[in-house]
């Protein structure tokens, strides 16, 4: 669904079924990156999967009605969890990820335009849940 710019209704013309895109697997959560961008987690093994079959992430782009699984990051049976709030700032989009490896919890900065997750923080815990920045107002 959406409503264009200046309209109050929603666009009866739009209609994309995300399950028929990428993996072909059903969506979990979906935060937005900027613009018409999408970070989706998808079920990796059906609704019915849940927790720790929820470690696909994707890329929906709008207006192009794509959809791409993002490649690059742990093996998802090495993923235990993503982060609840990803954090978005200049068109990319920042990711929290456990794993049940030894590897500390680290940082994954996903740019839409190429689709390849960097390793940017690792922190020194057991998990990220939620990130975010804090600001001076002048």
């Amino acid at each position: 669904m959406r409503i264009k710019a200046g309209e109050t209704d929603f666009d009866p013309t739009y209609y994309v079924n995300l399950e028929e895109l990428g993996n072909r697997h059903p969506m979990y959560r979906c935060w937005l990156i900027g613009d018409d961008q999408f970070l989706l987690q998808l079920y990796t093994r059906g609704l019915q999967s849940r927790g720790q079959y929820t470690t696909e992430l994707a890329v929906f782009s709008g207006e192009a009605r794509t959809l791409t699984v993002v490649s690059g990051l742990p093996e998802a049976d090495a993923i235990s969890s993503f982060g609840n709030n990803p954090f978005s700032e200049n068109g990319y989009i920042y990711m929290p990820v456990t794993t049940t490896t030894e590897q500390n919890p680290a940082l994954y900065r996903i740019d839409p335009a190429t689709l390849r997750p960097e390793k940017v923080m690792e922190v020194e815990a057991e998990s990220i849940s939620t990130l975010g920045v804090l600001r001076a107002h002048e």
